[in-house]
């Protein structure tokens, strides 16, 4: 990411949009977007716990 923004890409700040826990079996995921100048971060993880 820190190359992406000094690469001359026009990318001049990073953010962590949200950060969501799914159950237990559900696949981890990431969905990335640039909106201007922007580079924005979507993160869900499953939690480590046994589902009931």
């Amino acid at each position: 990411m820190i190359d992406l923004i000094g690469s001359g890409s026009g990318i001049s700040a990073a953010q962590a949009d949200s950060t969501n826990t799914l159950r237990p079996i559900s696949p981890a995921n990431a969905v990335v977007s640039v909106l201007g100048t922007l580079f924005i971060l979507d993160l869900k993880s499953p939690t480590d716990r046994k589902a009931p």
